[in-house]
């Protein structure tokens, strides 16, 4: 039963990747035309598994680090990729990257 949960909580992973990703062409915060295709490729592919050795490079490069992103909050921790998408939303109103702990401190401050 677990490998079913798993894999569920793997595809949901990479459904919020796929949105994160898309969400970053849209906004044209990637400039690198490979980079772009890269992430147009794992999009229309939803997995990042068949990327060669230098698209995964550019990846790393130009785009891990608009994924794996720390929250500028209180926690220190990263923001979970199901809640990136949300945090760009809203960066510009908090002023800054938060996971949803600390959007939720920031929210009840006021």
């Amino acid at each position: 039963m677990s490998g079913i949960v798993e894999y569920m909580e793997e595809q949901e992973t990479r459904k919020a990747l796929v949105s994160v990703l898309q969400y970053l062409l849209d906004s044209d915060m990637i400039e690198d035309d490979r980079a772009q295709g890269i992430i147009r490729q794992i999009i229309g592919e939803g997995t990042l598994d068949n990327l060669s050795d230098k698209q995964i490079y550019r990846y790393e490069q130009d785009v891990l680090h608009l994924v794996e992103v720390g929250c500028d909050g209180h926690c220190d921790g990263m923001i979970d990729i199901h809640d990136l998408e949300n945090a760009y939303l809203r960066e510009m109103e908090l002023g800054g990257l938060y996971c949803q702990h600390c959007m939720y401190d920031i929210e009840n401050q006021h």
